[in-house]
């Protein structure tokens, strides 16, 4: 069960969303609730009119399991999710995911990583990516292990850097378990600009360490 909370969230809204008075805090008193840690933030929500939805987007995160502590630092680092529309943007995402085979818990932790999620394309960005990246890796659990290390994951460029870094390790002779082995063990390094990638193999390849080597994988 969820933690009883110990100061309501509605009134962090209603503060958050209040016009500034004469008689009214300065900003970074209305920010320290939530702890936010920029003033841009309080202006991200300036156009809401009413707590209507901001408290729809808390109600649903509470109830997918999002404790108070987490939703307190999920919406310092993402205040823009309080203006998302539960319907059409954050529950057609958690679904999508459950579909796919992630676990509540995992995805808990997926979304609290990179918050960035929240706002991706379902159909052009999040499941497109999703479906390559467990055709790499070949689960969705060691996926789901990865994205939780790995807060770039999903929103780093697929065409960019993915694909080509994939399709160079191929090319350096890594075959599929190969590569999966690596990015459980070190995600990023397939996030990096291709250029960096092929620098690193020529330095591995300039300490005398042949692609060939089982452990030319183990040096990155």
């Amino acid at each position: 069960m969820l933690p009883k909370p110990r100061a309501p969230l509605r009134g962090v809204v209603f503060l958050l969303l209040r016009r500034p008075q004469r008689s009214s805090p300065p900003p970074r008193l209305l920010l320290r609730p939530l702890r936010l840690r920029r003033i841009q933030s309080l202006r991200s929500l300036a156009h809401l009119k009413s707590p209507h939805k901001p408290d729809s987007v808390i109600r649903f995160l509470r109830s997918r399991g999002f404790d108070e502590p987490c939703l307190r630092k999920l919406l310092s680092r993402r205040p823009i999710l309080l203006c998302s529309d539960v319907d059409k943007t954050l529950a057609p995402k958690l679904r999508a995911f459950e579909d796919l085979g992630f676990r509540s818990a995992d995805l808990l932790r997926i979304l609290f990583t990179n918050p960035r999620i929240f706002h991706l394309s379902l159909d052009r960005t999040i499941l497109p990516r999703i479906r390559l990246l467990v055709g790499v890796v070949g689960s969705v659990d060691l996926l789901a292990k990865i994205l939780k290390r790995s807060n770039r994951f999903l929103t780093s460029s697929t065409e960019q850097r993915i694909l080509p870094n994939l399709a160079f390790l191929r090319d350096c002779g890594l075959s599929g378990p190969r590569i999966a082995t690596l990015l459980g063990r070190n995600p990023s390094f397939v996030l990096r600009k291709p250029e960096t990638l092929r620098g690193l193999v020529a330095r591995v390849e300039g300490l005398g360490v042949p692609r060939s080597s089982p452990a030319f994988s183990l040096v990155w």
